[in-house]
């Protein structure tokens, strides 16, 4: 039983024809219908492709991106989130070299944020495309007044087939094709290759779709999943999994037709998998079957000397039709930093508000959307004006990315601010008569470096008093 069930995502694509999307003779043996196998993944298969799909897309610094048969837009939908920082305006903080400022921003796995300022979306279902539009529609203004937006950015929504010409997409950066060749009509499937990479040439090109050879999973060795949908083509025998799939490659075929594909429009490739069952098959067969994804990146080879292919006029009846242009405008304080000095009284404050042992991470201050407002969303800004500051001190984390960096009062403040914010705290816990209380702080231990947060713990009584 496939316990993570696959999105369809009808669009446009091709491919080149010596290598068919499934063998064309039926030698395939008559099907043998079995009991389902359980075979369950977490996090779902779809969440698995779309994190592999971003983390390239982040590996690669792509600046604009087109996803061919969008369907609901989710993976649009992730792409219009703002980046968490602007680049700065130089590569130097106060004389230091900046390398790592912008360095796993938001995550840990050591890349930086998208910073996308355009978008596209393809499919041919009006029912998913309208999906789509709402999930690239820009947030009320009032949501920009706690998570200010930093970059602008430029959504389209189009429907259309693939195997016509769209000339707005030829200066795309990455192009993503998720779930999608599969499904394509023998009239469409041709064009996949030739017209995404052949005339809109983008730096990426990004495909997955499914194994076949991984459907064994599904049943018992010599038996075919019951769920599965026998070739609608009628040119195999084999059982897919969905029933609007008109082939899936096994590994080898798959490798086989990226490998031709690059080498005919002038690109280099890289093949994987991914999509791990989370149960160990029965019968042994895991290094055998692999995952339940394929997944491609296409890297183009700028020093190419192959022809391109003449775009084609389409006929009328068959051109894209825009459906929507959304805009995501920025913050007006977007990259229009104040002076250190305002910058810095307002981390001053903040830190006062409630000061740890160990102070602030970066990060910390800078999710207080009053700073990086102060700093027009520029994280250089926000470490020079620390870095000038005769109260604050920055300390900088060998191999760390800045928003891991701390920061402190300097000199005697750090101490002042300690003994203040024990103060604050034993006068909530405890907010009896003096003499009382430095009883009770001498029979109380505090373990964490940090002093526990009298907001938090307000929170945490209110919680269980119900």
């Amino acid at each position: 039983m496939f316990c993570s069930t696959t999105l369809l995502q009808k669009g446009v694509d091709g491919e080149k024809s010596d290598i068919t999307d499934a063998p064309s003779n039926n030698t395939e043996p008559i099907p043998c219908y079995g009991k389902e196998a359980i075979v369950t993944f977490f996090p779902s298969l779809n969440d698995t492709r779309r994190a592999w799909i971003l983390k390239k897309l982040r590996q690669e610094c792509v600046n604009s991106v087109l996803d061919v048969g969008c369907g609901a837009g989710v993976l649009l939908g992730c792409l219009c989130n703002s980046p968490a920082f602007l680049n700065s305006k130089d590569d130097k903080v106060e004389g230091k070299e900046n390398t790592n400022i912008y360095r796993a921003s938001t995550s840990d796995d050591g890349f930086p944020d998208l910073k996308v300022s355009r978008i596209a979306g393809l499919d041919i279902s009006n029912r998913a495309l309208e999906k789509c539009i709402i999930n690239t529609t820009p947030l009320p203004i009032d949501y920009y007044l706690y998570m200010p937006r930093w970059q602008r950015l430029e959504a389209k929504i189009w429907r259309g087939s693939l195997d016509v010409y769209n000339p707005e997409f030829e200066d795309i950066d990455c192009i993503v094709a998720s779930e999608v060749i599969e499904h394509l009509p023998p009239s469409v499937l041709p064009a996949f290759a030739p017209t995404l990479l052949g005339l809109y040439r983008p730096r990426i090109l990004l495909i997955t779709t499914p194994n076949y050879a991984f459907n064994a999973r599904f049943s018992a060795p010599g038996t075919i999943d019951p769920a599965g949908f026998l070739d609608p083509t009628g040119r195999t025998n084999r059982v897919f999994r969905h029933h609007d799939h008109k082939f899936e490659w096994t590994p080898s075929e798959f490798r086989a037709w990226c490998e031709d594909a690059a080498a005919t429009w002038g690109y280099n490739v890289e093949v994987d998998a991914v999509g791990l069952a989370m149960e160990l098959d029965p019968w042994g067969r895991d290094d055998e079957l692999g995952c339940a994804s394929q997944v491609a990146l296409f890297r183009r080879d700028d020093y190419w000397q192959g022809q391109r292919p003449e775009p084609s006029l389409p006929l009328q009846e068959s051109i894209h039709e825009l459906l929507e242009t959304h805009i995501h405008l920025p913050h007006p304080r977007a990259g229009v930093p104040d002076s250190h000095e305002k910058i810095c009284e307002l981390v001053t404050k903040y830190m006062e508000s409630y000061y740890f042992d160990d102070g602030y991470s970066v990060w910390d201050l800078w999710v207080e959307s009053t700073i990086s407002i102060a700093c027009g969303g520029r994280l250089d800004a926000l470490l020079s004006a620390i870095e000038a500051s005769p109260v604050l001190c920055l300390a900088r984390k060998k191999d760390a990315a800045a928003r891991e960096w701390n920061v402190k009062f300097a000199g005697d403040k750090h101490r002042e601010a300690v003994e203040e914010s024990k103060k604050r705290y034993w006068d909530r816990r405890f907010p009896q008569d003096d003499q009382t209380r430095e009883e009770e702080i001498e029979c109380a231990t505090v373990q964490s470096s940090k002093w526990p947060n009298p907001k938090d713990e307000e929170q945490v009584s209110t919680s269980r008093d119900g």
